[in-house]
């Protein structure tokens, strides 16, 4: 009976030490997820306090706005009461409130802000200088005793003591200084010390699009100015062109006249060698008097106001044919594929393009070739391109890239022209709102394109 009784106190007091150990087993398990959901809690809070800033880094319109929600941010994360901005002022030496607060007890603390706001540090001086001096955040834990807090003086009355405040970097540069107190003395939290310096990574970033916006608004000044001198020297161009291809036709008619006189009433008395000479004065002065009127023309376009509407191209190239006479059978071959689609234009520059590069059609061909010409239209969504094909001698590829500017000529002096009615061209349509294009090979003709507006 005594062995049954003494094994069944060792069986009891085996299963109240396993009962102990598994009590303690408990205690410690539910104090670590105690402390697991506390720390994951406030992982979280940090997460969200971060998120805020960034979106208000982000989605704020100022800068003060952006700060002021930080500031709000921050004081409700930590419980602290007051939270402040300094800037850098109009001088780069000095730090200066931005008088942004966040203040849970304004008249408790009217004196700290009023004297905070009267001050301005520099690099190393307070707490402000000296995050800015470090470009790393700072914590006091009572600011009352703090050798390097010139404001002091005012904290002990309205019960200031802890401090602790972060730079905020655009770049690598300081560009504001946020401070927080606390009415209690408190040590360093290094988690708010890293969450801070996040904070103000994700700030800086609005002051970095500010400073961007800021540089291409001076940009955008800049290149604005120097376009309204560009249009001015180019219009006062334009004017002087214009005035002076007006003025140089007078002396050009002048030429021809008095040599037109000369050889009605002494061409008897000059030899074959002296007409051919004279002639060749008579062609190149109708030459420069065409070159003066297409001058005449390319400047007009530049200045003078275009009304747009809906053309039908089939009739205004079915004028030019009737009026031309080398646009006509025999002398050449024009097919029009009806109907060409309306477009949207000035009558009288689509006129006067299609009339150029009918021109082009008709001149540009090999001798003994007869023209001919093929004009049709086609659909490119909300435009419309009409095409000018010919059987001409064509153009290198090499070249085409000058075709449309003014006095390149391709051809030497096989073909007559002043190397200006391309030029025209480009600039109507451009006027016009469209585009212009040619595909090309030597001899195999050239297929020109001009791109409008489809007409409704």
């Amino acid at each position: 009976m005594a062995d049954d009784r003494e094994r069944d106190g060792d069986e009891l007091a085996r299963l109240k030490k396993r009962l102990e150990r598994e009590r303690h087993a408990r205690q410690e398990a539910e104090q670590l997820a105690e402390q697991g959901t506390r720390q994951l809690y406030e992982r979280q809070r940090e997460l969200e306090l971060l998120n805020t800033i960034a979106d208000a880094a982000n989605g704020a319109s100022t800068t003060r706005e952006a700060i002021q929600i930080t500031l709000n941010e921050i004081c409700a994360y930590t419980g602290w009461p007051v939270g402040h901005a300094y800037l850098l002022g109009d001088n780069p030496s000095l730090l200066v409130s931005a008088k942004i607060w966040h203040l849970d007890h304004p008249e408790k603390f009217a004196a700290f802000r009023e004297i905070s706001e009267s001050f301005s540090f520099r690099t190393g001086e307070g707490l402000p200088g000296r995050v800015w001096q470090t470009r790393q955040p700072l914590w006091i834990p009572n600011v009352s005793v703090d050798a390097n807090f010139p404001r002091a003086q005012k904290s002990a009355p309205i019960g200031v003591r802890a401090a602790f405040a972060f730079p905020v970097l655009a770049g690598s540069t300081v560009v504001a200084v946020l401070e927080f107190f606390s009415a209690e003395q408190i040590e360093a939290q290094e988690t708010w010390l890293e969450i801070a310096s996040q904070a103000g990574i994700q700030l800086g970033r609005i002051f970095e699009r500010q400073r961007a916006i800021a540089e291409l608004e001076k940009v955008h000044l800049e290149l604005l100015g120097r376009s309204n001198d560009l249009k001015k020297t180019i219009a006062e161009l334009e004017a002087f062109s214009y005035s002076l291809s007006h003025d140089l036709r007078a002396p050009l008619r002048a030429i021809n006249s008095f040599v037109q006189i000369f050889m009605e009433d002494y061409g008897t008395n000059v030899d074959p060698k002296g007409i051919t000479v004279l002639q060749r004065v008579v062609g190149s002065t109708q030459k420069m008097d065409q070159m003066v009127l297409d001058l005449l023309s390319f400047t007009r376009l530049s200045h003078e106001p275009m009304q747009i509407e809906a053309l039908n191209a089939e009739e205004l190239i079915q004028g030019i044919i009737r009026d031309r006479s080398e646009f006509q059978s025999p002398r050449a071959v024009i097919a029009i594929e009806s109907p060409l689609r309306k477009v949207m234009g000035n009558s009288a520059s689509l006129t006067q393009c299609l009339m150029n590069l009918l021109d082009n059609a008709v001149k540009f061909v090999a001798p003994g070739t007869k023209p001919e010409v093929r004009i049709y239209s086609e659909d490119a969504g909300i435009l419309t391109r009409l095409y000018v094909e010919d059987n001409g001698v064509g153009i290198s590829p090499d070249s085409q890239h000058q075709l449309f500017r003014m006095f390149h000529r391709f051809h030497g002096k096989d073909y007559p022209g002043t190397g200006i009615g391309l030029a025209i061209v480009r600039k109507a349509v451009e006027r016009m709102d469209g585009t212009v294009g040619v595909d090309s090979q030597p001899g195999r003709g050239t297929r020109f394109w001009l791109e409008l507006r489809k007409a409704s």
